[in-house]
């Protein structure tokens, strides 16, 4: 199938808003499912060993907190992931379309304010 997505904003609103928004209808089941992926570009997350072995770090950690905080996604049909990515931490969240938005909201709010707790940290560090 050699569909493609579309842009949803112009360039110069992109430009405004800081993101390129992508919509592509798969149309075969008529569900009401989406997905919202985010890249939080940041140069901490890459660059040496050491930055890399740190923001790997915090995504496992922040990710194991936030399965209890989040828990009831899943039972909602949505799901969630944070991972590492070449530019910054990537966010992902899947599901139905109208729970998307307080669901990324949620994620997002716990990454601003979130800290790792010091035997948090060691045990994560023993376990990579």
């Amino acid at each position: 199938d050699a569909r493609v997505p579309s842009r949803l904003l112009t360039s110069e609103e992109e430009s405004a808003g800081g993101m390129r928004v992508w919509h592509l209808d798969y149309g075969r089941f008529k569900r009401p499912k989406a997905g919202i992926l985010s890249i939080i570009r940041t140069p901490a997350v890459g660059g040496t060993p050491r930055a890399v072995a740190l923001s790997t770090l915090f995504v496992e950690m922040l990710s194991d907190d936030l399965n209890t905080a989040l828990s009831a996604a899943s039972d909602a049909g949505a799901g969630w992931s944070l991972s590492t990515h070449s530019g910054g931490l990537l966010v992902q969240v899947t599901g139905y379309s109208q729970r998307l938005p307080a669901l990324f909201e949620a994620l997002t709010a716990e990454l601003a304010v979130w800290r790792p707790t010091a035997p948090r940290f060691e045990l994560f560090k023993e376990l990579l």
